[in-house]
Parts: structure tokens; C-alpha cells; sequence
């Protein structure tokens, strides 16, 4: 490890940064705000950003390559990169070097918007229509969300179609959800996909429903890495919806999202192992499947967990460890934005 003075890094380049204006803001269909007062003083009170600059922090080689090439990067940003401003936002969010700053990463973001740029138009959706680091305002954001989708972003319509879906920031609107995912997953956003799904599968939105459409696109959204879409095809595969109905491959597709962290799937797999459906019978496997369900907040599980130890027992120090182990990752993310965590509720945006 190597020492050096924050002051040669990342933060001594802020001089430009508050001698200078906020450019004008460019016309779009709405007038994207200028940053708060509050948001502004926030950002001009430079006497905590010195203070840390006096102090030493330890970096590693490769710490201080990465931390070089930010400083090129702040130098465009300063410049009026559009692309610069937004990975300098990105910086300040993900606290990968520094403690994150919701201060900065909301100005960089802004100016980023502000110049049209749809990665920083989605960002600033976010910021807004979950409140991170600014107050909650869902209209502001769905309008952010707007103006990314329009200019092809596909979280951004992938987003804004979950907008219209929940009828949170946008007036209710199933028809546009549908029409807002579509063109995300032509874009190749799988949360779209895998919304679509959901569409066709119940019918809301579409004509009517249409379970092998459904099939199809969790297939395809769970073949590009979506656990959660490989949680609804292992459906698909037990009950024959939209497909012939083919146990093993349902066993075959929970268990990877089980190895994925999915709880749902560890629901789904514990009760084939339980049963002896698809699989040898293993009720100590099914056992630790609902344990970690549990663990995840599956009400059902720890049910169906209590039910099993009170049949079989606590397991033994000679019992043989189970084949499958879930992944039960409770962590959060440092970063100031983890949409998946903030998606994930169990509304429309989750699917």
C-alpha cells in the first residue's frame, strides 16, 4: 500500500468547479429544474471538502491508477463533457474510493441533464421518484424518466413504464406500461421482458392474454441472467402454462435461481426435494432451502420450515451436508443509488 494526500486526488479539483456558472439549460418538452438552494449551498461549502483534503488516506497501486483517471475525467467534465459530468455523478454515488456524496453526484448529474444526456435524464428520474439525496417528488421524476425514454433510453422507458403501471408519478395507464416496455425490451432491458410477461400472462394491457407470449419472454429474460423471470419460467414448467409441462426442467431452472439467491425459488425447489417431485426425496435439503427463504422474509417458509424440524429434527453433526446450498445475501449496497434493492418491493417495478 501506498500513502498520498487526498489533496493530489480527486477533490483539490473543485476550484473550477465553484468558480464557475450553471450553464443554460437547454429546452425540452418541460424546463428540467435548476439545482435547489439548498442543493447549491451544499455544494459551494467547501470547508469539509478542504478539511479532507488535508487528511492522509492509504490507497492501494491500482486505487491511485483509477483515482488519475478521474481527475482526467473531472477535467472534461469541467470542460462540459456531457458524458464526464455523468460518470463524475457516478463517482461521488458509488463510494468506491470516497465516502458517497449526494451533494455532488446531484449536481454532475444535473449538468448532465441538463445537456441531454439520457443515462443522466434516467438518473435524476431516480433521485426524484424515489427521493435519494433530493425530496421525493414522482411526477418530477416519471418527467425525467419521460424525456429519457423519448430519447431512447431503455431504463428509462423500462421505468417509465413501470410509472404508468403503478399510477405513482403518472396517471394509471396500462396500455402505455405495455407500450413503454416494449420498446425497452427492443432495446434489450429484460425487467421490460419480464414485465411483458406478467402482461400477457393475466391479460392487463394487451388484447388478451396470451401464456405462450408469456412463456417466451421469461424464457428469454431468464436465459440473459433475470433470476427473478427464471423463478416465474420454473412456473411455466411445472404448471404447463404456455408450454408443456416438464417437471425436471422446472427443477432444473429454480435450482440456478436458487443458487442466484432467489427466495421464491427456494420455495419452489424446497417443496420438490420435500415431496420427492422431479428429485430424490430429501427433507433435510428442503429443510435448509425453507430455513434461507426465511431468512430472505418469505413468510411461508418459515412456516414450512418450523413444520419440517418439528418432523425430522435439528440436523446432526453426521448428517451428510445438503447438495444445494442458497445464496442468502442480506448486504446492502454503499452506492447512494441500488435500483434492484429499490425496485423490489413486490410492485410492478420488481417484475
Amino acid at each position: 500500500m501506498k500513502k498520498i494526500f487526498f489533496s493530489l486526488t480527486i477533490l483539490n479539483l473543485f476550484a473550477g468547479l465553484f468558480a464557475q456558472d450553471t450553464p443554460k439549460e437547454k429546452e425540452y418538452e418541460y424546463k428540467i429544474p435548476a439545482p435547489s438552494a439548498e442543493m447549491l449551498k451544499a455544494i459551494y461549502a467547501i470547508e469539509e471538502q478542504q478539511e479532507a483534503a488535508r487528511k492522509e488516506i492509504t490507497y492501494s497501486p491500482e486505487q491511485i491508477q483509477k483515482l488519475k483517471v478521474y481527475e482526467g475525467v473531472f477535467q472534461k467534465a469541467n470542460a462540459g463533457d456531457p458524458e464526464s459530468m455523468f460518470e463524475l455523478g457516478e463517482f461521488f454515488s458509488n463510494g468506491e474510493y470516497i465516502e458517497p456524496s449526494s451533494e455532488h453526484s446531484l449536481y454532475w448529474w444535473y449538468m448532465a441533464a441538463s445537456r441531454g444526456n439520457p443515462d443522466a435524464l434516467c438518473r435524476m428520474g431516480e433521485v426524484y421518484y424515489f427521493g435519494i439525496g433530493a425530496k421525493k417528488n414522482q411526477v418530477k421524476g416519471a418527467k425525467y424518466w419521460d424525456l429519457g425514454a423519448k430519447s431512447g433510453h431503455p431504463l428509462s422507458q423500462y421505468l417509465l413504464g413501470c410509472a404508468y403501471s403503478e399510477g405513482a408519478g403518472a396517471t394509471k395507464d396500462m396500455k402505455k406500461a405495455v407500450y413503454w416496455w416494449q420498446k425497452a425490451a427492443t432495446g434489450g432491458n429484460i425487467k421490460a421482458a419480464n414485465s411483458l410477461a406478467y402482461c400477457y400472462s393475466t391479460g392487463v394491457g394487451v388484447e388478451r392474454d396470451d401464456p405462450k407470449m408469456a412463456f417466451e419472454l421469461w424464457k428469454y429474460a431468464a436465459e440473459k441472467g433475470f433470476v427473478h423471470a427464471q423463478t416465474r419460467l420454473g412456473e411455466c414448467y411445472y404448471y404447463g402454462l404456455g408450454v408443456e409441462k416438464d417437471v425436471q426442467k422446472a427443477l432444473a431452472v429454480w435450482t440456478s435461481a436458487v443458487l442466484h439467491g432467489d427466495p421464491e425459488s427456494m420455495v419452489f425447489l424446497g417443496k420438490l426435494y420435500q415431496n420427492g417431485e422431479g428429485v430424490k426425496q430429501d427433507k433435510r435439503q428442503a429443510q435448509v432451502l425453507f430455513e434461507a427463504a426465511a431468512t430472505l422474509g418469505v413468510k411461508e417458509a418459515a412456516k414450512l420450515n418450523n413444520d419440517l424440524i418439528l418432523e425430522i429434527g435439528f440436523k446432526k453433526a453426521t448428517e451428510p451436508e445438503p447438495v444445494i446450498r442458497p445464496i442468502v445475501n442480506t448486504n446492502k449496497q454503499r452506492s447512494l443509488i441500488d435500483l434492484d434493492a429499490l425496485t423490489s418491493s413486490g410492485s410492478n417495478f420488481r417484475r
